[in-house]
C-alpha cells in the first residue's frame, strides 16, 4: 500500500525542522486571532471572525510559502502539488481506505469527546468566555465563514501540508511517523487546548489513511468529511467549538 510513496525516498528532516514545522503555523494563527479579538469585540463582531479568517491570511501563505521553499530545496523538479504527494483519487483506495479511516476516525472522536467539557472547565476555566463557540452564538455569517474554512479550506491545507509535506519525512518508520505526526498536527491547535484528545482521536485515523497510491488526495477527503460532521453537529447544538 506504501509502496508508491516509499519508492521517493523522502529526505528526512531534522527533529527541529519538524518541531519547527508543525507548531509555526499553528502560532502564527493563533497570534493573528489573539491580535483580532479586540478589535473584533469593540466592533461589536464575533471574535471567532479572526480564527476563521486567519486561515485564509495566515494559515494559506505560512503553508504553501513553506512547502515551496522545502520543494525547492529537497525536490526542486517536481510541482508543488506533486510535492504534496496529491494524486488522482482511487475509488478501491477510497472505499478500502478512506471509509474505514472515515469511521473510525469518527467513532474514535465521538468516543472521547465527552471529556471535553471537563477539561475545559476543570483545566481551562481561566480561559474568557469568547474563546469557545456553540451554537447559540453562531449566526449565518459565521457559519459561511466556518464552512468556508474549517471544512473545505483548512483541512485541505493541513492535509497537503502536515500528511503530504511533513509525515513522510519525520524520522523513523511508518507507524512512527504516523504518531508522531499526528501528536504534533494535535498540538498545533493552539486555540483549541481543551479538544486536544478530539483532535488526537480523529487525527490517528486520518494519518494512517496516508499511503495509498491515492497519495495524501485520501486524507483530504476523510478530513474535509469528518470536520463537515463537526459542522453539522454544530449546527444541530450538540457541540462547541
Amino acid at each position: 500500500m506504501t509502496a508508491k510513496i516509499a519508492e521517493r525516498h523522502p529526505e528526512t528532516l531534522t527533529w527541529a525542522r519538524v518541531l519547527t514545522a508543525h507548531l509555526l503555523p499553528g502560532i502564527a494563527l493563533t497570534g493573528f486571532w489573539l491580535a483580532c479579538t479586540p478589535l473584533l469585540i469593540a466592533a461589536g463582531l464575533p471574535p471567532l471572525w479572526g480564527l476563521l479568517a486567519g486561515v485564509i491570511i495566515v494559515l494559506l501563505p505560512v503553508t504553501l510559502l513553506t512547502m515551496r521553499k522545502a520543494r525547492n530545496q529537497l525536490d526542486p523538479g517536481r510541482s508543488l502539488v506533486a510535492f504534496a504527494g496529491i494524486r488522482r483519487l482511487r475509488g478501491r483506495d477510497l472505499l478500502r481506505v478512506g471509509v474505514p479511516a472515515l469511521l473510525t476516525s469518527l467513532v474514535a472522536s465521538g468516543a472521547v469527546i465527552a471529556l471535553e467539557v471537563p477539561i475545559r472547565t476543570g483545566l481551562f476555566g481561566w480561559l474568557p468566555a469568547w474563546w469557545t463557540t456553540g451554537p447559540q452564538t453562531v449566526d449565518t455569517v459565521t457559519l459561511v465563514l466556518w464552512f468556508v474554512s474549517a471544512v473545505v479550506v483548512g483541512p485541505v491545507l493541513e492535509e497537503a501540508y502536515f500528511r503530504g509535506y511533513l509525515q513522510p519525512r519525520i524520522p523513523g518508520g511508518p507507524l512512527r511517523r504516523c504518531l508522531i505526526g499526528s501528536v504534533l498536527f494535535t498540538v498545533y491547535h493552539l486555540w483549541q487546548p481543551y479538544a486536544w484528545i478530539t483532535i488526537l482521536a480523529t487525527t490517528v485515523p486520518i494519518a494512517l489513511s496516508q499511503g495509498t497510491r491515492s497519495g495524501t488526495t485520501i486524507p483530504i477527503v476523510v478530513h474535509v468529511l469528518s470536520n463537515l460532521v463537526v459542522f453539522i453537529l454544530l449546527i444541530a447544538g450538540t457541540v462547541t467549538r
